[in-house]
């Protein structure tokens, strides 16, 4: 972390990334990164399709489990 709280390295995942790994169910792979994060931007474009496509779901699970939460600190959520 750097000392405003932000990760020192991140990987900010969009929605293409995370609902391609879901889709085939390789999250796990998403899970090795360093420090995932994203924009609440992409986490509402896959609660908006959890109903059409429900394995985003597991997306959702995965980032609240493994997320920094890197938007609050820098004021973006």
């Amino acid at each position: 972390m750097t000392g405003d709280g932000i990760p020192a390295n991140p990987s900010v995942l969009n929605t293409t990334v995370l609902s391609n790994f879901a889709y085939i169910d390789q999250l796990w792979v998403v899970t090795r990164l360093s420090e995932i994060c994203t924009v609440p931007v992409v986490r509402e474009e896959l609660e908006h399709g959890v109903d059409d496509h429900p394995y985003l779901q597991s997306t959702l699970d995965t980032l609240d489990a493994e997320c920094v939460p890197f938007g609050v600190a820098v004021g973006i959520i």
